[in-house]
């Protein structure tokens, strides 16, 4: 014999299927936005990433250089503007034919700036 249940218990009414519709809309809504937060996130560690590496490679750059020019270069590569400034600094030179200099590199990529400033003991350049 089949057991019959009183049509209101039968299956779920119209209000539990909004209210729970409702529910699973928040929870979307809430899983966007911290996804579109992970992605703005990523993007702007990946332009400061960026722009720290150019910095790193112009520093690099310039500490190789045999002999430094004073004055600033301005350049621009993959996306990241640059620029690296060199100044002698006024201190006493390490040895007679060398010099301390300040090294300066700014670089931005998409609003995401870096500076790095390193002193490197460089000839005295030749005249």
């Amino acid at each position: 014999m089949r057991r019959r249940f009183p049509r209101s218990q039968t299956g779920f009414s119209l209000i539990e299927v909004v209210v729970a519709l409702a529910i699973v809309a928040l929870m979307l809504g809430a899983i966007y936005q911290v996804s579109n937060g992970a992605v703005r996130s990523t993007v702007r560690t990946d332009n400061y990433l960026r722009a720290l590496a150019m910095a790193q490679s112009r520093l690099a750059e310039a500490s190789a250089m045999p002999a430094l020019k004073v004055g600033t270069v301005l350049g621009s590569a993959d996306g990241v503007t640059w620029s690296r400034s060199i100044k002698p600094l006024a201190a006493p030179p390490p040895t007679p034919d060398t010099r301390l200099y300040q090294v300066s590199v700014t670089a931005t990529r998409s609003g995401s700036k870096v500076m790095l400033e390193t002193l490197v003991i460089a000839e005295v350049p030749r005249e």
